[in-house]
């Protein structure tokens, strides 16, 4: 249905995660949190690129079983068009323990803490 909707607009691949997870890094993504979804405005290296990881919290499957799955990633869509995203980084993942200090200390800085 997506697809469908965004005809002559965006094109959609599917990537196998295990041999294509490299792909993902560029866009902010973990290839071993599935399901994810990127989009880029080209092929170029220094390309803006976008990233849409949905809250998951048992199974891949479980982001399908919801009835608002196929909203969440048409308003990702139609953001991206309309030009509205904030570009995504690749970072490293902050520990759940993470808290900002505040100023005067020295922390390691990832894309996420910056």
């Amino acid at each position: 249905r997506l697809a469908i909707r965004f005809s002559g607009h965006l094109v959609f691949v599917t990537l196998n995660n295990t041999r294509d997870g490299f792909l993902l890094r560029p866009f902010g993504l973990d290839p071993r949190r599935v399901p994810c979804f990127g989009l880029s405005s080209s092929e170029a290296p220094e390309a803006n690129r976008f990233a849409y990881e949905p809250e998951v919290t048992s199974t891949s499957d479980s982001f399908w079983l919801q009835s608002d799955a196929f909203q969440r990633l048409e308003a990702f869509c139609s953001a991206f068009l309309n030009g509205t995203l904030e570009a995504s980084h690749e970072s490293a993942e902050l520990p759940k323990s993470y808290r900002w200090p505040g100023p005067g200390r020295v922390e390691e800085v990832v894309w996420k803490t910056f």
